[in-house]
């Protein structure tokens, strides 16, 4: 398919039946109006007079109704240096040339040269010319209409997306704050914190109890925004990682291994905490020795991969994302587009990965290792 049959199919896609009919419909009119205003000016007297008329104004101007698809496909299809106002009079000059000398062989076959040079040359040329400019005007309202248009379906597009990562985020938000006080974990919390005050430990059981608060106060309070730095991200779920910690003991070894020119890289908030919580739910809990849950995250060819591996028993095939996870994947949909991606597989050596990749910078750094006090 042409570009022109395109842009006529795209054309009456927008029009519809109804639109071409009112489309045909005006050239008529214009053709009736233009008819009598002639039949007047001549003075002509019967209605054979008016349909000679008319048949010769409806041909002239259904030829124009053709030509003004052309001059819309112009305004249409001004792009790039195009565009510029300049460069638009210059083409619209010399489609308006090649009008003016091709005309008067199409509408006057017999007799051109007495239109397209003299006596009926200058006004039929100034008709041509205001036709033209009417063409030319209405092509650009619409173009301009359609514009306008599109900037508000943008605009109700980006709203409406900006409402679905709201309600994302605030899932995202319940989910975590649920994983944070659900009666297994927040049991589990108060009973390490007992133990420790049992056991004389009361300045590691006043720490626990600061790490608990600071979990549920970022749970409640952390920013709504949509994205946050990883330095950010990093700091909340290492409360997470510490009160898990007391629950599990020696059994439970993270080792963060970030990039330092990573930590200012935008990630989705609540990002990592669904990741470790879901190695340490596989893996941790179901391993009666030390599992070592890693975290790694690499900037490399414009892009940003965060990875929580674990050395667990790994996952039962079919694998498949649990509620946090897909709830995760929504959103790097919503925020990134098919950009992004969340991969969980089983490791060739045992354990888990879970993979999350989305659009960042790519500065070449060294690594850094950090691992969580025992």
């Amino acid at each position: 398919m042409s570009d022109a049959e395109a842009d006529v199919r795209k054309l009456r896609e927008e029009l519809g039946g109804l639109g071409i009919a009112l489309f045909i419909f005006l050239w008529t009119v214009i053709a009736i109006v233009a008819a009598t205003t002639s039949f007047i000016a001549l003075g002509g007297k019967t209605g054979t007079e008016w349909l000679t008329i008319f048949g010769y104004m409806a041909a002239y101007f259904y030829l124009w109704a053709g030509i003004s698809v052309a001059i819309n496909w112009l305004v249409r299809h001004a792009r790039g240096r195009w565009s510029h106002p300049l460069a638009q009079a210059g083409v619209h000059l010399g489609f308006l040339t090649v009008l003016t000398l091709s005309l008067p062989f199409l509408t006057h076959p017999g007799n051109w040269q007495n239109w397209l040079y003299g006596d009926h040359a200058t006004g039929f040329h100034s008709l041509n010319a205001f036709v033209y400019a009417f063409v030319l005007i209405c092509s650009m309202l619409w173009k301009y209409y359609h514009l306008n248009r599109q900037r508000e379906q943008a605009a109700q597009a980006a709203k409406l997306r900006q409402v679905e990562l709201e309600r994302s985020l605030d899932v995202a938000r319940m989910e975590a704050l649920r994983a944070q006080v659900n009666p297994h974990f927040l049991f589990n919390t108060l009973n390490s914190i007992a133990s420790l005050v049992e056991s004389s430990a009361n300045r590691e059981a006043y720490k626990v109890i600061e790490l608990l608060a600071a979990l549920l106060r970022n749970g409640l309070d952390f920013s709504r925004d949509s994205l946050v730095t990883l330095e950010k991200e990093l700091e909340f779920l290492s409360a997470y990682v510490e009160i898990e910690k007391v629950r599990y003991g020696a059994r439970l070894e993270v080792i963060t291994d970030v990039p330092p020119a990573c930590l200012q890289q935008q990630v989705p908030s609540f990002a990592l905490q669904p990741l470790v919580e879901n190695a340490i739910k596989h893996a941790v809990a179901q391993s009666a020795g030390r599992v070592t849950v890693q975290i790694r995250v690499s900037c490399a060819q414009g892009r940003m991969q965060i990875t929580v591996a674990d050395d667990g028993p790994g996952l039962v095939s079919p694998i498949q994302l649990g509620v946090g996870l897909n709830n995760m994947l929504d959103r790097l949909r919503y925020l990134f587009g098919q950009d992004a991606a969340l991969r969980i597989t089983n490791n060739a050596k045992g354990g888990a990965s879970v993979t999350m990749t989305i659009p960042g910078s790519a500065p070449a750094v060294r690594k850094k290792k950090l691992r969580v006090a025992n």
